[in-house]
């Protein structure tokens, strides 16, 4: 129960600025078990589009106006941990949007 309690306590604490890369950094470092560790980032992966598009909009509110530009927007949410496809589709906007 108690690593229970530690993976639901990392994803309310950390879930709304990271994606599940770095959740599940987090989560390994703490010792927490692999399918603990999996069944929580699964939680977290339902949300992650939605997360990446806060995180995004309180750090730049606005699109890049050129490549290099967007470039450090990719680069700043792939540090807070967000896959690839979800940054391209924050960054693209709503061109890439579904």
């Amino acid at each position: 129960m108690s690593d229970q309690r530690t993976a639901d306590s990392v994803l309310r604490s950390q879930g709304a600025r990271f994606g599940s890369r770095r959740l599940r950094q987090t989560m390994q470092a703490k010792g927490l078990a692999p399918a603990l560790v999996a069944s929580t980032l699964q939680q977290a992966r339902a949300t992650e589009l939605e997360r990446a598009r806060d995180v995004w909009q309180r750090k730049f509110g606005a699109p890049a106006p050129d490549a290099a530009g967007r470039a450090k927007q990719m680069r700043f949410l792939a540090g807070r941990g967000f896959d690839g496809d979800v940054i391209r589709r924050v960054v693209g906007g709503a061109v890439d949007d579904d």
